[in-house]
């Protein structure tokens, strides 16, 4: 059974990780979309080459050439998963900034729909 991909909505509206996506080129926006249809596909099942778990968030990741992306989301209600942040990956660890900000994202999605 596949699992739903939704993409995190700020406040005013955007969608980040959306935005992110449609700024790359059209074969780095293939391979991005193509590791995104995996996490679909596959879940919490995607081997750790894919994706790892990071405090309350996990990390998705595709390589293009040299270049390493990440997407950060987490499992929600039923079989979904929020894409909370993306970012080129430039340091050996991912970054805490990086991880904070998707944690932040991922308190106020849960915020706003436990009202």
């Amino acid at each position: 059974m596949k699992w739903t991909i939704e993409f995190y909505e700020d406040p005013k509206g955007n969608f980040p990780v959306k935005e992110f996506i449609l700024l790359q080129d059209a074969k780095v926006k293939a391979k991005l979309l193509r590791v995104i249809d995996l996490l679909e596909e596959h879940g919490l099942d995607l081997p750790a080459s894919f994706a790892e778990k990071l405090n309350d968030v996990w990390e998705l990741k595709e390589r293009f050439g040299t270049e390493r992306y990440r997407f950060l989301y987490f499992p929600f209600t039923g079989r979904k998963f929020i894409l909370l942040h993306a970012f080129l990956k430039k340091t050996r660890k991912t970054p805490p900034r990086e991880i904070e900000l998707a944690e932040t994202r991922r308190n106020a999605h849960i915020k706003k729909f436990k009202k």
